[in-house]
């Protein structure tokens, strides 16, 4: 019944407070066992008698049974079996879940309202229960099976790239080692490969192991060309690796600790 100033009272448990002048209902009884509430969270159904009753909800399915009139009660959530948070669920999966679900609360309704019976409302709390563990469990190895396939196949393409990339490394060294041995002769290729300079080798040569110098110093007399190649700075015209060189030919070298 509505107040003097045309609003439900707040004890009403059957309804909402209105909203645009509409009226929203908190509980929907569906025969004698069962009942749908609506409240901010959403909506949940109710399915038992008197001492064991379950609630199917947006927050998951709770369990209540106790002793009428002994004000003892025991209550429980039921586990999820594993079921991942709804980011990892694939798409659809929320939606047939929630179709089994009502197709077993309708089951379980059905048969509550046939008998108009405790026993059979209980029979179908049970089959409610029973229903509800294989359907989680269902979805549950479904969606792990499809996490793990997704799982093997992203080990594969990694797999995959990764032997991509040690054939592409593998390319380049057999480029690089024809390359040599065609410039150099393979004797010289063969030092220039391990990558360590000799008396005598011409600064092509070096070069080519070391690398462009950093700085280079040049005297130029009359019977020949005097070169130091400049390598690792360590500081102020300070270098770790000092190559000395007469016109075209390394004659020593100077190395420091950095």
């Amino acid at each position: 019944m509505l107040n003097s100033d045309g609003l439900l009272p707040r004890d009403h448990r059957n309804y909402s407070q209105p909203i645009m002048g509409l009226l929203f209902r908190r509980g929907i009884r569906l025969g004698k066992f069962a009942r749908i509430n609506v409240g901010k969270k959403g909506a949940s159904l109710s399915v038992g008698v008197r001492g064991a009753k379950v609630n199917v909800g947006a927050q998951g399915t709770r369990v209540t049974m106790g002793l009428p009139g002994s004000g003892v009660a025991y209550s429980t959530r039921l586990a999820s079996h594993g079921v991942r948070p709804s980011s990892t669920v694939a798409p659809g999966g929320g939606c047939l879940r929630a179709m089994g679900v009502l197709v077993l609360l309708v089951i379980a309704g059905a048969v509550g309202l046939a008998d108009k019976s405790p026993m059979a409302a209980l029979f179908a709390t049970l089959i409610l229960i029973v229903g509800w563990v294989s359907i989680s469990r269902w979805f549950a190895n479904r969606e792990t099976a499809k996490l793990v396939a997704t799982a093997e196949a992203a080990a594969i393409e990694e797999q995959r790239q990764l032997a991509a990339a040690q054939a592409e490394q593998e390319r380049q060294r057999n480029e690089r080692w024809t390359y040599l041995c065609h410039r150099y002769g393979e004797e010289n290729a063969h030092k220039v490969w391990n990558g360590q300079i000799w008396l005598g080798c011409t600064v092509d040569l070096m070069i080519e192991i070391l690398g462009q110098p950093f700085a280079v110093d040049q005297k130029v007399l009359k019977t020949k060309t005097s070169r130091t190649f400049k390598y690792r700075p360590i500081g102020a015209s300070r270098y770790a690796l000092r190559v000395y060189a007469e016109d075209d030919e390394v004659t020593g070298w100077e190395e420091k600790g950095d």
